[in-house]
């Protein structure tokens, strides 16, 4: 009866361990060999006063239209709230060049509001080699330094959220 719980606490500690060591690495976004995207008229494009990413790193080789539509409704339900105003949100779409038809439509489709990169080249996982292949870590926030502040997408629960907002209240202390 012992061994179910010793391979949860086992399991918890190996999660909990990948994330600080993704969490001590800074991540570079290679914005000069990735292809924008403008998905919507109301795309932000002005993202200097934003200070924290949030980077969603998307794989088409999984379900990326299901990923994608969860993705952008999280964005719609908070990309306005005015404590966010200081969060840019960055989708980095990994997708094949024969794919590129098929993802475009897809998200101008979606009308997506943030920034959204191709990657058709696979340049992020190679500017990033220790990018993990575990999903928990498609979701991140940066800093303006590149450092992880926070894995995870913070809108799939209540907890993430609040820190979440920790992270925005320190970063607004540290620039003002």
């Amino acid at each position: 009866m012992m061994l179910p719980s010793l391979c949860l606490t086992s399991c918890r500690n190996d999660i909990e361990k990948a994330i600080r060591e993704f969490s001590s690495q800074k991540i570079s976004l290679p914005y000069d060999v990735l292809d924008k995207q403008v998905c919507s008229p109301f795309a932000d494009t002005i993202t200097d006063n934003k200070t924290l990413r949030l980077v969603n790193f998307i794989d088409t080789m999984q379900c990326h239209s299901c990923e994608m539509n969860r993705l952008i409704e999280y964005e719609r339900l908070n990309m306005s709230r005015p404590e966010l105003e200081r969060l840019e949100f960055v989708y980095i779409v990994n997708t094949p060049s024969t794919h590129i038809k098929r993802t475009n439509q897809l998200l101008h489709s979606l009308r997506v509001g943030g920034s959204v990169y191709l990657d058709t080249c696979n340049a992020f996982r190679k500017e990033n080699p220790n990018f993990p292949n575990n999903k928990l870590f498609f979701s991140f926030v940066l800093n303006r330094e590149g450092n992880v502040v926070l894995v995870g997408n913070p809108f799939q629960n209540e907890r993430m959220e609040k820190l979440l907002m920790k992270v925005l209240e320190a970063d607004s202390c540290q620039y003002q």
